[in-house]
């Protein structure tokens, strides 16, 4: 936009304004919003990139795929005989390729937390005890993909329980505060819905069973 210079005129203590002044305030301003947006987000995408590298998210999603490397091998074994073969091994490795998770997972993470205090969230994760429970979190997961590592923390669970110790009540706060109990097992509900929905699909079973059934 250009102003001709009769357009303009001076006057004591000054230039003044163009006519058209207030205008073209607004339109400066929306380009320096426009300008200023991707520089947020580019910010707000690296803070949640900080927060997936506190949750130590990548390893966790690693010590998922052993889990469901596994869990496949044992459908293979329980429910096709050991039949399933090279296309089953094949079929499983491409369900839990690793970047195929990581990416269909990042961008419903990084979407969800909007709304969220990103901030707050790596000041806890960067303090001791936040990087402590994310580090313990993610050796407990490696752990227990040891079989024998998993029994014994079960029966060090019972006996605990049968003590009645300190811990256990903790613990059991803490799953109640968290409805941890609902939500694994509409977790569980859910999966094994999707689980029987692609057996029909792949006609697994003959007859097929009703969705009433399933």
């Amino acid at each position: 936009m250009a102003f001709k210079c009769r357009q303009l005129s001076l006057y004591t203590g000054g230039m003044r304004k163009p006519t058209g002044w207030p205008m073209l305030k607004r339109f400066f301003l929306i380009l320096l919003f426009i300008s200023l947006a991707p520089l947020a987000n580019a910010q707000d995408a690296a803070k949640v990139d900080r927060l997936a590298s506190l949750l130590h998210l990548q390893p966790m999603f690693d010590v998922m795929r052993e889990e469901g490397v596994t869990y496949g091998a044992d459908l293979d074994r329980e429910m096709l005989g050991g039949a399933g073969g090279i296309g089953w091994q094949r079929a499983i490795n491409e369900i839990y390729q690793p970047d195929r998770i990581w990416l269909t997972f990042l961008p419903v993470f990084k979407s969800e937390l909007q709304d969220a205090d990103i901030d707050a969230m790596i000041a806890f994760f960067e303090s001791e005890p936040g990087a402590k429970i994310a580090a313990l979190e993610l050796e407990a997961r490696q752990a227990l993909l040891d079989k024998t590592i998993e029994n014994a923390s079960k029966e060090r669970f019972h006996a605990l329980s049968e003590d009645g110790s300190n811990r256990i009540r903790l613990l059991n706060e803490l799953v109640a505060a968290n409805d941890l109990v609902e939500f694994n097992v509409m977790s569980a509900l859910n999966a094994s819905y999707a689980f029987y929905t692609g057996l029909i699909e792949g006609r697994a079973f003959d007859p097929a069973p009703s969705d009433a059934e399933v």
